[in-house]
């Protein structure tokens, strides 16, 4: 039998993107945007996807204790897209620091109410902590984190907390997740969501987690809280992808 159409399509601009879900738009240094369409809601309140190296006062891996300081990191390669098609883009930025190189790719697929994100880091430093930041537009929203066997609920003060697949920032009407395959430090600070990627911490090991790590992340925008938004489902689709 002649196999169907697939109806859903991607349609593109100079430095965006659009699904029948959202349209993303972009500049050199990262995602400028996130609109959902569905609910013609704004999810970001200024860059998302932000790469930042935050200095430590302590070298324990045990404790966190951010010094405050933010090192620049350097463009070594602009926005790019690397792939184009009705089903799926992805755009690349590369940045390097003094010792390390971050390789950030955004992906918008076709008939997915979410935005997929890919990160490759080349890490060699010390006594700092790589994290992700995600300005949203939540306001009034309730921080909840995925735990073993459950969820709970915790302030939004900028405190680091252990999450598993996903953490979630929502209020009654809108909210936005999101969602990991394997990190699992959190902060949401206001309505700033942030990931924790990896720490140069050398208390145990001169060189502990030099490497090149990779994984993916997706922010998830949906109707009222996590549970009308279905997140722990979604968090469990991106984990354990039907084979």
């Amino acid at each position: 039998r002649k196999p169907p159409e697939f109806a859903a399509t991607l349609t593109h601009g100079i430095n965006s993107a659009a699904n029948e879900y959202l349209e993303v738009k972009w500049d050199a240094d990262g995602l400028v945007s996130l609109f959902d369409k569905r609910f013609k809601k704004e999810c970001l309140g200024g860059k998302g996807n932000r790469l930042q190296l935050i200095g430590e006062k302590s070298s324990s891996s045990w404790d966190y204790f951010p010094s405050g300081e933010v090192f620049p990191l350097q463009a070594v390669k602009t926005a790019e897209i690397v792939e184009k098609s009705r089903l799926q883009t992805v755009v690349r930025w590369v940045d390097r620091s003094d010792s390390s190189l971050f390789t950030r790719e955004m992906i918008l697929k076709a008939g997915v109410p979410q935005l997929e994100f890919r990160l490759t880091v080349d890490w060699h430093e010390h006594d700092k902590m790589l994290k992700i930041a995600f300005p949203t537009t939540i306001t009034e929203g309730h921080a909840t984190y995925e735990q073993p066997y459950g969820v709970i609920e915790r302030p939004t003060t900028g405190s680091e907390w252990p999450a598993q697949n996903w953490i979630d920032l929502s209020n009654d009407v809108f909210g936005v997740s999101l969602l990991n395959n394997g990190k699992y430090g959190h902060d949401i600070d206001g309505s700033t969501m942030r990931l924790s990627v990896v720490r140069g911490a050398r208390d145990m090991d001169p060189r502990m987690d030099e490497a090149v790590h990779a994984f993916r992340y997706v922010l998830y925008p949906h109707v009222g809280d996590w549970r009308k938004g279905d997140t722990n489902r979604a968090a469990q689709e991106m984990n354990q992808p039907l084979q």
